[in-house]
């Protein structure tokens, strides 16, 4: 069985395990950017800077600046928030 050393030094096997790994972690990427696009979205639909758009899901500017640069993710409260205004925005549509 062939072995391959990750960066961190940790040894994995190469092979369909790999490969389905790297998958994983593309679709987790992408997953990632288009949260970042849709958070972004929304706050520009509202109207709202990011001070503003924190504000109203009780979370810092700079959580929500991690967002939408995609190196964070929103908690399930904050998502359940960001659904709400999602929905708000449906009706004004």
């Amino acid at each position: 069985m062939c072995y391959v050393t990750c960066l961190d030094g940790c040894a994995r096997r190469n092979g369909v395990e790999g490969v389905v790994n790297a998958r994983k972690k593309d679709m987790a990427k992408r997953n990632e950017e288009q949260l970042a696009k849709m958070v972004k979205d929304l706050r520009g639909k509202l109207g709202l800077t990011q001070e503003q758009f924190a504000a109203k899901l009780g979370v810092t500017f700079s959580t929500v600046n991690r967002w939408e640069n995609g190196r964070g993710k929103p908690s399930p409260l904050a998502m359940r928030r960001i659904e709400e205004l999602m929905g708000h925005t449906k009706g004004a549509e």
